[in-house]
């Protein structure tokens, strides 16, 4: 992903292990086979990632937050587990074995995920960065605007002043954020128009509650029901 390219390659010659360059056997790209959803011009324009609409093939200029879609760590966890067996065969039987056993539990849990989300398929919500776009496109949810502007852009005053006209005119009942993000400004934005305020957590983390992928998928959707089912009432 060229969205990496400021820090990615620094990160791997610090790492003093030649073989984990890209193209060297131990290089993996997580993001492989997935289906990527694409920037606009627009969001980039002026951001520290324009240079990315006049490099690149598609596949590498999408949004980055891809393994916030269930499904897609399939294929990630696919990518994980021939690159392990590749690099370490005599231990290929064991990491399939592991493989299988993931995939078959979030297999099983993407159908759960699926049945929860299905009663506020169409609904508004707004987003403060575009991290949550894999997730509310998978179940059907809009997002109907964002609080930043452009990608990492803060929003001016301006841009939250129609942004909250907007949520009271459209009635949005969400807005979502992530642990990570400026949680003042989107509070605010909340409290003006009566939107309910949702931090969600975007990774594994112990001090979230969040012990591993697809518990962090069970935390993410039973928070967004709870808002959502709240929201329609």
């Amino acid at each position: 992903q060229h969205m990496e390219i400021q820090w990615l390659p620094i990160a791997l010659a610090n790492s003093r292990n030649p073989r984990i360059r890209e193209g060297k056997e131990g290089y993996l790209n997580a993001s492989t086979g997935v289906t990527t959803i694409p920037y606009t011009r627009k969001e980039l324009q002026g951001t520290p990632f324009a240079f990315t609409l006049e490099e690149g093939a598609p596949d590498k200029t999408g949004n980055h937050h891809y393994w916030l879609e269930p499904a897609n760590g399939l294929i990630i966890a696919k990518n994980i587990h021939e690159k392990l067996a590749q690099v370490d065969p005599a231990n290929a039987a064991y990491y399939k074995s592991n493989y299988e056993t993931f995939t078959t539990r979030l297999r099983d849990r993407i159908k759960d995920w699926d049945t929860m989300m299905a009663p506020y398929k169409g609904m508004k919500v707004v987003s403060y960065h575009r991290d949550w776009i894999y997730l509310t496109r998978h179940h059907g949810l809009e997002i109907a605007a964002y609080i930043e502007p452009r990608e990492t852009i803060p929003p001016s005053a301006s841009d939250v002043a129609i942004l909250v006209k907007r949520i009271k005119a459209e009635r949005i009942p969400l807005i979502l954020i992530s642990p990570w993000q400026p949680q003042r400004i989107s509070r605010e934005i909340a409290k003006q128009t009566g939107a309910a305020f949702l931090s969600l957590p975007s990774t594994v983390d112990a001090r979230l509650g969040v012990k591993d992928y697809i518990d962090l998928f069970d935390v993410v959707h039973a928070q967004l029901t709870r808002a959502l089912q709240e929201a329609k009432r």
